[in-house]
């Protein structure tokens, strides 16, 4: 019954725009979920780093599996893709600098991933890493947000960023990167400000769209630590593995 609705009404995949009883096609799909870390690596059983193998200790916060992380500052950050991946860096242009907002329901399929794998429990609020001003300013609205409204979580706009307005990453070396992400300023959004809900007591998954150095995300979580917030994880879309 279903797909003769899909075939009476008409439905098109979101990705190639060919006739689809999903929103996805099974080939743009595949495309997808092949370029997906977890097709082809392992996890840090820690902080969910993609691994060649647990042979090695994880690169990013030096545990081993079945071992204690040695690195107890570091944010459990899952990754979704690489972001020098075919398909997945071209819909994310496609969303964000071009404009195709029916990409956020793409993005927000894998990160539904990504999230339920940090909070199998369904407690957490899902809180949208904020672009800067200039973007907002330039775009007229947040990309995460737009993301963060087709997940299976409810949604805390609690952070705001501060900032003009940064240069792209991927134009910077990492020593650039890192001092750039030293200058990102977050802060609790205006409508929060004085309230006393409790939201501390709830675990909480940042979500982003793309990192290089998880430079943004260590500074979202640290303000979020700085309000309270004890359990703090972050999902991200496409993270740049060869940088």
């Amino acid at each position: 019954m279903k797909g003769s609705f899909v075939r009476l009404f008409g439905r098109n995949c979101l990705v190639c725009n060919e006739p689809s009883d999903d929103v996805l096609c099974p080939d743009c799909k595949a495309i997808l979920d092949a370029e997906c870390f977890d097709s082809y690596m392992v996890r840090c059983p820690k902080c969910f780093f993609p691994m060649v193998s647990y042979d090695y200790d994880c690169p990013r916060c030096h545990t081993k599996e079945g071992k204690s992380c040695t690195n107890t500052s570091v944010v459990p950050i899952y990754a979704i893709a690489d972001y020098n991946s075919n398909l997945s860096y071209s819909l994310l242009h496609r969303f964000k600098f071009f404009g195709d907002k029916k990409m956020a329901k793409v993005a927000a399929m894998y990160m539904q991933r990504a999230v339920d794998a940090l909070d199998p429990k369904g407690d957490a609020y899902i809180v949208p890493v904020p672009c800067s001003r200039r973007s907002l300013k330039e775009r007229g609205w947040d990309q995460m947000v737009q993301v963060c409204r087709y997940m299976d979580r409810p949604m805390l706009r609690i952070l705001e960023n501060t900032n003009e307005g940064l240069s792209q990453q991927k134009l910077l070396d990492r020593t650039q990167r890192m001092e750039e992400g030293r200058e990102k300023r977050f802060s609790m959004a205006s409508a929060y400000e004085g309230m006393d809900e409790g939201y501390e007591n709830r675990p909480v998954v940042l979500v982003d769209d793309v990192t290089t150095t998880f430079s943004t995300i260590q500074a979202a979580a640290g303000c979020l630590a700085g309000m309270g917030f004890k359990d703090v994880k972050a999902a991200v879309w496409l993270y740049d593995y060869k940088a």
